[in-house]
């Protein structure tokens, strides 16, 4: 669980600040009160577990819940570290 973890993602011109509450290579849970529908894209921006800086990628919304949104990544989160790594 990642509860005190902030990610902000924006979609549709308008960018929000929640807080994860899971995340594995090919997506993430996002405690939040706003309305989304599935298939809605986002661009996210959140601290990489175990690591020192912050990752941008983009993603969509696979489900919809009372208290949040499942985002599912449109690239595996461990491909781009592994890019990063490459390049850095």
């Amino acid at each position: 669980m990642l509860s005190s973890t902030s990610i902000t993602y924006a979609t549709r011109g308008i960018a929000y600040e929640d807080f994860l509450l899971d995340i594995s290579a090919g997506g993430m849970f996002i405690e939040t009160r706003a309305v989304f529908t599935v298939g809605q894209p986002l661009t996210l921006t959140f601290p990489m577990p175990g690591h020192q800086h912050f990752i941008t990628v983009t993603g969509r919304v696979v489900r919809v819940e009372g208290h949040g949104v499942g985002v599912q990544f449109d690239e595996a989160v461990q491909d781009l570290l592994d890019d990063s790594h490459e390049i850095g």
